[in-house]
């Protein structure tokens, strides 16, 4: 079963990438809704969709993916949507730009089936390793300019420098761990609590360093490296009037 991404445990080796992406979007979204609650929301490239509780009790929640496994409601490209123009009120991706294969154009229908006054919240990842060949990466400014048929709100760097060798380390004993149970098999899995302890000593080291960027003695210059490479990037967009 998949760990819930929307609550990132120490001890996941992408709690670091995760944690700031969770936290970032249940503040926007939590205050969007309380501002006005949702008819219709799409969930693009949904997953397991650990997100969805942040919009509440939404009366029509849309799953969209092209992964089966995932059982969508719809299995669509996200540059071919198939809704009407202007069809939800609210819309979320997550982690899934990247892998279109032509992300402007998924942009562009983003923008097509938000209604007028429409949020969107769109992250993707930047200093992050690839997980397919066909991937994009998107740096702040051109995310942005992605979603030229939306207002954009903000940009909001997530997760940084300091963090990242933590997390990437993390990632590097995932792929080890991984490759030895393909090679050898069950027993193999006995490496993963191991895994895990390495996960969560690199993830406190992470976190001191992204708290000393915040506060502390050298948290200037500190929070000025640390804001120079983010994990991921999230636009926070709006349908104008």
């Amino acid at each position: 079963m998949e760990p819930d991404r929307s609550r990132p445990r120490l001890w996941f080796h992408d709690y670091l990438h995760l944690r700031p992406i969770a936290r970032d979007l249940e503040i926007r979204i939590g205050a969007a809704v309380r501002e006005r609650v949702p008819r219709r929301v799409l969930d693009l490239g949904c997953g397991a969709s650990p997100y969805r509780r942040y919009f509440g009790d939404v009366g029509d929640y849309v799953r969209l993916d092209l992964a089966r496994g995932a059982a969508p409601d719809v299995i669509a490209p996200a540059e071919s949507l198939p809704f009407a123009d202007a069809s939800f009120d609210m819309i979320l991706s997550t982690q899934a730009l990247q892998l279109a294969a032509d992300p402007a154009a998924a942009a562009a229908e983003i923008a097509r089936v938000a209604r007028p006054g429409a949020r969107v919240w769109v992250t993707a990842p930047l200093a992050w390793p690839y997980d397919a060949s066909t991937e994009h990466r998107f740096g702040e400014p051109q995310l942005a300019a992605l979603f030229s048929g939306l207002r954009v709100l903000e940009v909001v760097p997530q997760g940084g420098m300091l963090g990242f060798p933590c997390a990437l380390w993390n990632v590097m004993v995932r792929e080890a761990v991984g490759a030895a149970e393909r090679r050898v098999g069950a027993p193999a899995r006995l490496l993963r609590a191991p895994a895990a302890a390495f996960y969560l000593a690199s993830n406190l080291v992470g976190r001191g360093l992204e708290r000393a960027a915040a506060r502390g003695p050298a948290a200037a210059l500190l929070a000025f490296l640390d804001a120079r490479l983010p994990m991921n990037v999230l636009v926070a967009a709006e349908r104008p009037r």
